[in-house]
């Protein structure tokens, strides 16, 4: 069984994962099930058995939440990250965004999704670039979608290196 931690803003999810990682903490950032989402949000899933100490260590650090959902079967959170082959490519999507490889050179041919105006910015200076010496998006904006685009780009090095 597992839990979902809600928030009403990305970024809480964001720090709220950082913050119990941090602390040794197993939580992973998901989107929320399709049932309760709002739009853009993100929520952390936790195990079920430790859902209050999750919530005391985000009560201590004053994160606030909006709720938990507990989970026993059925349409549970999503994972950020889903991977797709698409013969000589291969697209990662984290959220609304997706990034497209080649599985040959591991140069990026794509990325589209989101709606955050400082992804053309960003997506102009990864395509065309190789896995190996793209920089982070987080180092070329601060939207909710560049920090999704990171995650893909994290997941796309890390199955163009395997």
């Amino acid at each position: 069984m597992s839990a979902v931690i809600l928030f009403d803003e990305a970024g809480k999810a964001i720090r709220a994962e950082y913050i119990l990682k941090k602390r040794g903490f197993p939580a992973t950032l998901v989107a929320p099930p399709p049932g309760i989402r709002r739009g853009c949000d993100l929520s952390v899933k936790v195990e079920d058995s430790r859902q209050l100490q999750a919530m005391q260590i985000l009560d201590n650090e004053g994160i606030s939440y909006l709720d938990l959902a507990a989970f026993t079967g059925g349409q549970g959170p999503v994972q950020l990250t889903e991977r797709k082959d698409l013969g000589e490519f291969i697209m990662v999507r984290a959220g609304n965004m997706k990034l497209t490889f080649s599985k040959d050179s591991g140069i990026i041919v794509n990325i589209s999704g989101g709606g955050c105006p400082d992804i053309p910015y960003i997506a102009n200076h990864l395509i065309n670039v190789s896995l190996t010496e793209a920089k982070s998006p987080l180092i070329m904006g601060t939207s909710l979608c560049a920090y999704l685009l990171d995650r893909a780009l994290i997941e796309a090095k890390r199955i163009f290196l395997e």
